[in-house]
């Protein structure tokens, strides 16, 4: 008789971990998917044309009211980092976000990779300059609020980046002759 309330309660145990561990799965994966979004939303150009591309004033949005924003190493205010955004991304015709990871290491802290493909509105000798920039981030998101699903604003965010021009190919010529 022993053995079989002990053999019940501890099958009620596994099974409320696995739905507890199922419910953070859940939840990282959504996690995972609103910062994408977020981050996407800051660097990819807008498919429709009444969109303003590139809009900074996703950043007011993104950060709580007093965020700890990192990027290399240095302390940025919102102000800061929206200037940076413009900079990135006010030179570019198009821009895609490329995610490579992302992951929820440990709720609510988001890390993972992202290149932004930009081709630029200039030109070098005749064709678009390309440029990629690659970031590493880290991202503390507020907890939803009681009774909602909705995640809160960032309030931290780390962003490690390295920017890299890709070389010009120019159409129909594949080397160069000097006479």
């Amino acid at each position: 008789m022993i053995r079989t309330i002990a053999g019940r309660q501890i099958k009620a145990s596994i099974d409320a971990c696995r739905h507890r561990s199922s419910l953070h799965t859940i939840m990282s994966s959504s996690l995972d998917s609103w910062v994408k979004d977020q981050i996407t939303s800051l660097y990819q150009t807008q498919e429709t044309p009444a969109a303003t591309t590139n809009d900074v004033a996703v950043v007011d949005n993104l950060f709580a009211s007093s965020p700890k924003i990192t990027v290399n190493g240095e302390t940025k205010s919102v102000a800061e980092y929206k200037d940076d955004v413009s900079a990135r991304t006010s030179a570019a015709a198009d821009a895609t976000v490329k995610w490579n990871s992302v992951d929820t290491t440990q709720n609510p802290v988001v890390s993972g990779s992202f290149t932004i493909e930009r081709q630029m509105k200039y030109r070098i000798r005749a064709a678009p300059a390309r440029n990629k920039l690659h970031v590493e981030f880290t991202a503390k998101v507020e907890e939803p609020k009681e009774g909602s699903s909705q995640f809160g604003k960032l309030l931290e965010l780390s962003e490690t980046t390295k920017s890299e021009a890709e070389p010009v190919h120019l159409g129909g010529t594949t080397e160069s002759k000097l006479d």
